[in-house]
């Protein structure tokens, strides 16, 4: 088994903190799946559509279980704009 990504962990970690019933949905386990593949290191224009769809799954968790707060967002952006990273050195 391959070791876990660093968006995969991410995405994880979130999921962990939402309902059993929706940790348990469909919908988590496409976050997953979707997490799982940018960690992958698809191309440019597969990592922002897979950030994007990923964006979207974790919404629709967030909305059925809204008291979840996380840094999911951040990081996804960073995926979908390469360019706006900046280093704090």
């Amino acid at each position: 088994m391959a070791a876990m990504g660093a968006i995969e962990h991410a995405i994880r970690a979130e999921i962990a903190t939402l309902a059993e019933p929706v940790r348990t949905s469909g919908l988590a386990t496409v976050a997953i799946e979707l997490a799982r593949r940018l960690d992958g290191g698809p191309g440019n224009d597969s990592t922002v559509r897979l950030a994007r769809e990923l964006r979207q799954a974790i919404t629709a968790l967030q909305d059925c279980n809204p008291k979840i707060a996380g840094d999911v967002d951040a990081v996804l952006d960073r995926i979908a704009a390469p360019h706006l990273r900046h280093s704090s050195n």
